[in-house]
C-alpha cells in the first residue's frame, strides 16, 4: 500500500477508534451520549462567548441540516441544550448549554474521558504541530480539487 493510502487509512482508523472508546466508556459510565454529540457540547461551550446558531455548527463541522438539526434535538430532549430567540433575527435560534449540559461536561473532564488528549499525550509539542500543519495542507488541497 503507497504512503498516500496508508495515510488516509490511518486517518479513518483514528476517528473510528476514538469514537468507539469515547461511547464505550461514556455508556460504561452510564452516560447517555454520544462522543459526536460531546464534540457538539464542548463546541458549544468553547464558545459561550458569542451567539450559536445551527448554522455555525454546520459550517464548523461540515454537517448538513438535517444532521445538525437531529444531534440538537436529540440533546434537546435530554435536556443538555437550549435554544432561545436569536439576535440575528426569527430565522434563527441561538443554542447554548443548559446548566444540565455544563455539568455533564465538567463530569466527563473529572473522569478524565477526554479521548483526544489521552491519544496525544507523550506526542511532542513540535510533532504535534507538525501534524496538524500537514493536515491543513492535505484538506486544502482537497478542497481545491
Amino acid at each position: 500500500m503507497g504512503e498516500e493510502l496508508r495515510i488516509f487509512k490511518l486517518i479513518k482508523e483514528i476517528h473510528k477508534e476514538n469514537q468507539k472508546k469515547c461511547n464505550k466508556a461514556m455508556a460504561d459510565e452510564g452516560l447517555k451520549i454520544t462522543k459526536p454529540q460531546l464534540d457538539m457540547m464542548v463546541y458549544l461551550k468553547e464558545n459561550q462567548d458569542r451567539e450559536i446558531n445551527a448554522k455555525n455548527i454546520e459550517e464548523d463541522f461540515h454537517l448538513t441540516n438535517p444532521t445538525v438539526a437531529g444531534f440538537l434535538n436529540r440533546l434537546e430532549k435530554k435536556q443538555l441544550i437550549q435554544k432561545k430567540k436569536s439576535e440575528k433575527g426569527f430565522k434563527y435560534k441561538a443554542i447554548e448549554l443548559t446548566k444540565k449540559g455544563e455539568e455533564l461536561l465538567e463530569a466527563i473532564q473529572k473522569r478524565g474521558m477526554n479521548f483526544t488528549l489521552l491519544a496525544l499525550k507523550d506526542i511532542p509539542k513540535e510533532d504535534l504541530i507538525t501534524i496538524a500543519n500537514t493536515l491543513e495542507k492535505i484538506l486544502v488541497n482537497i478542497q481545491k480539487n
